[in-house]
């Protein structure tokens, strides 16, 4: 039950399990100097498995980018996260 991130000029990486076991290891922090791009992109093709807390990190990911004037894209979502997204009335928000 890991999840990493990886990030390079204004594109970041989620790598593991988004659930509710791993989301307490996670801060915004994590990503801040992402936040300094007027555009970033963040990746999703590692995600092995995501859940309603890893939904709900990502929504303070947007709200967090929101604030700081960064437009955030989302790229490889897994189709669990579409599903969840979907269901909750917020795939809006992951969409380019």
């Amino acid at each position: 039950m890991n999840v990493s991130i990886e990030q390079n000029d204004n594109n970041v990486a989620l790598i593991g399990e988004l659930n509710r076991h791993t989301v307490p290891s996670l801060t915004v922090k994590d990503i801040l100097p992402f936040y300094q791009q007027s555009s970033c992109q963040l990746d999703l093709a590692k995600v092995t498995e995501v859940d309603t807390a890893g939904l709900a990190w990502l929504l303070l990911v947007i709200e967090k980018a929101h604030a700081k004037n960064c437009q955030i894209n989302f790229t490889n979502l897994p189709q669990d996260m579409v599903k969840l997204a979907q269901l909750s009335a917020v795939d809006t928000l992951f969409t380019a």
